[in-house]
């Protein structure tokens, strides 16, 4: 058999995974249960959703790809199942909002 090529780790990589591991993944840890703490599972769920669209938009800013007319479209989609989602939610809200008003 051949032998593996080698590996080279340099200090930046290494940097730049174990703050990619450790702090991203803690901070997005310790937000999520903030959100959940103050607004609900479901609310707090929807949130992911945008993280696609989000992803585009800094392709679109930062490496100059281009948005089609496909893409525009799915993320359309996305907003509109965001807003769906969140109405039935809203109307919770305000239905506790009117029984805490008239007690």
């Amino acid at each position: 058999g051949g032998e593996l090529p080698l590996i080279k780790y340099h200090p930046q990589s290494i940097i730049a995974v174990v703050y990619m591991g450790i702090v991203a993944s803690a901070l997005a840890f310790v937000l999520y249960y903030y959100l959940l703490k103050e607004m609900s599972a479901i609310s707090v769920s929807s949130i992911i959703y945008i993280t696609p669209v989000v992803a585009i938009l800094i392709g679109w800013v930062m490496l100059n790809e281009s948005i089609t007319p496909q893409i525009i479209t799915g993320m359309l989609v996305t907003f509109v199942g965001i807003f769906v989602s969140q109405m039935k939610e809203y109307q919770k809200y305000l239905s506790r909002k009117t029984v805490q008003k008239y007690n």
